[in-house]
């Protein structure tokens, strides 16, 4: 949960535009403890229970590659 609430503040100051994750603190259906608002958070879906999420801020273009991920793994191009 600690690597969570770092990586809160970076999205805001613009010094990451991506962060990979991996077993992030999930509750519910829905990650907490992340400011997501300038960017898309990318997995494998809803359907697939995910233990990795990209985080791409909105000034990067990325598109999420279904067919390379798998629980353990989300990929975008």
């Amino acid at each position: 949960m600690a690597a969570t609430a770092l990586l809160h503040q970076k999205p805001t100051t613009g010094e990451i535009d991506i962060a990979l994750m991996q077993k992030p603190w999930v509750y519910g259906d829905q990650i907490r403890g992340l400011c997501n608002r300038r960017g898309t958070l990318f997995s494998a879906g809803p359907s697939i229970a995910s233990k990795s999420y990209i985080l791409v801020m909105n000034n990067v273009q990325a598109c999420l590659l279904l067919e390379l991920c798998s629980g353990n793994v989300t990929t975008v191009i």
